[in-house]
């Protein structure tokens, strides 16, 4: 969960070993479906910045598109004011 503030920008970096997962990530809307960024490189670590678009709590969400797949990964997200 992410509670962000409408005009500013989240960052989220995810780093992991790609020789252990191929993972990708997502920032979810308000709702929790809406999809509102991914980051979905082939290689280590994910960094994805999207500009919040209203005041709430947002999912951030890590996945892997392979079956299966078991990664170790470290999550960071901050929000702040775009510059």
């Amino acid at each position: 969960m992410l509670t962000g503030t409408a005009g500013k920008r989240a960052t989220i970096d995810a780093t992991f070993a790609h020789g252990d997962a191929d993972l990708d990530v997502q920032l979810l809307g308000l709702d929790g479906t809406q999809i509102l960024g991914t980051a979905d490189s082939a290689s280590d670590n994910e960094h994805l910045e999207v500009i919040l678009p209203l005041d709430g709590d947002y999912t951030v969400r890590a996945f892997s598109l392979t079956s299966g797949a078991r990664a170790r990964y470290f999550l960071n997200a901050t929000v702040e004011s775009p510059e």
